[in-house]
């Protein structure tokens, strides 16, 4: 699926996405723009907010999987 197809399913679903994530949802979705968008790599990713680089990574793939 594309990137646009992504930002679309969760504009239509923001409501449920929130539900499900609780109160990381914005930060969630922040990081998987920042990485699917902005091409932010993980390890700085990482960084800014205090992950390791894996959990970056599990954060975008349960984003991806959800969406």
């Amino acid at each position: 699926m594309k990137t646009q197809s992504y930002i679309e399913k969760y504009e239509n679903n923001m409501g449920r996405f929130e539900n499900f994530f609780g109160d990381d949802a914005k930060l969630y979705w922040k990081i998987w723009e920042l990485h699917n968008v902005g091409k932010i790599s993980y390890d700085k990713l990482a960084f800014q907010y205090g992950y390791v680089k894996s959990s970056i990574k599990n954060i975008c793939d349960r984003v991806g999987r959800f969406l």
